[in-house]
């Protein structure tokens, strides 16, 4: 009997325990139910991120292409945006680290691409990096910018084409860092260092400067010294440059003074030599065709002064010394026939 109690007593306890806690999860639970649910902060998205990024990788593509004007004008665009965006800044500076070259006379879009892409047919990147619309317009000493391309062309070294053009390939003796000080231009450190102020340009290739014609204060430039012999020949490449350059624009008495300037132990000579033969005899003819235009339009003292000039230019040339004798003559003798005026009373 007593057992049978003791059982049922824990049977009692045992059931009230079970009650017990379930009460309290249901509890716990109504409790977690009731109470509000807090949700995480969701990120912020950005509309105009994938907008950025599509322009950016428009911009590599026009860089790569060599298409830098339109490279530039998406760049700038995003910049003007958002200043601190990490791939249109590395653009920008790719950009701006791409090098320069001067044209000088006798260079043609093709010779250059030539030189950089070792195709004259890639010259189509030279124009449209540096919008040209007309090839045959291109100026001398005009400044180039040569955009490296994704196959590796582009990137040879202009400071081989100037040594190979001015010094026949020769290295400078030492290159002299110099301190820009104010007021200091380039033409007058061509002149002091190289000989020749018109060698400006050589020394803007050699720092990579865009402008020529400034400086700026307390920038250092590498100025390549080279031998008096090889400074006389970039004095005679620049006078040969200077008469292709002077007869280009139909300047023959320029261009024959500069190409006959050139000393005959100059490595230019041979050339140079060809070039004043072909200035003498286009000028030449040029003026004589002036002297002819100008003596059918009854105008004798004009032809006398086209046909001086076409002599001074090729003394040689006997047929215009024949044409200049005869108008000569009939200045004169319209002279003799001219009315001679009576002293006034």
């Amino acid at each position: 009997m007593k057992k049978i109690v003791t059982v049922t007593i824990l049977g009692t306890l045992a059931a009230w325990v079970f009650l017990l806690a379930a009460c309290g999860s249901s509890g716990k639970q109504v409790q977690q139910e009731e109470s509000p649910k807090v949700e995480a902060p969701r990120p912020q998205v950005d509309p105009e991120a994938a907008v950025i990024e599509v322009e950016v990788a428009e911009g590599r593509r026009c860089y790569e292409e060599g298409d830098l004007q339109q490279a530039a004008r998406i760049v700038n665009g995003i910049l003007a945006r958002r200043p601190q965006h990490a791939g249109a800044n590395a653009l920008n500076e790719k950009l701006r680290a791409v090098p320069f070259c001067t044209v000088y006379p006798g260079d043609t879009l093709g010779v250059i691409a030539g030189y950089y892409y070792r195709d004259p047919k890639q010259w189509g990147i030279l124009a449209r990096a540096n919008g040209i619309s007309d090839p045959k317009k291109l100026k001398a000493y005009q400044r180039l910018r040569i955009p490296p391309l994704s196959q590796g062309l582009g990137t040879r070294c202009e400071l081989d084409r100037i040594r190979s053009r001015f010094f026949g390939g020769a290295q400078p003796e030492k290159v002299v860092p110099h301190v820009v000080q104010p007021g200091e231009r380039l033409e007058a450190l061509a002149e002091r260092h190289c000989g020749d102020r018109r060698l400006a340009y050589l020394l803007a290739d050699y720092n990579h400067l865009e402008n020529a014609t400034e400086l700026t204060a307390g920038s250092t430039l590498q100025i390549p010294s080279f031998s008096g012999k090889k400074r006389e020949t970039a004095q005679s490449q620049q006078a040969l440059e200077k008469g292709i350059l002077a007869c280009q624009k139909q300047d023959y008495g320029s261009g024959c003074e500069s190409l006959a300037s050139i000393p005959k132990s100059s490595v230019h000579f041979e050339k140079a030599k060809s070039h004043l033969e072909r200035c003498r005899t286009e000028g030449a003819s040029h003026y004589e065709a002036l002297g002819d235009e100008a003596l059918q339009a009854s105008d004798p003292n004009r032809a006398r002064s086209f046909y001086q000039t076409a002599l001074e230019i090729d003394p040689e040339q006997t047929e215009l010394r024949r044409k200049l004798d005869e108008v000569t003559d009939m200045l004169k003798a319209m002279d003799m026939l001219a009315p001679v005026s009576q002293p006034k009373p």
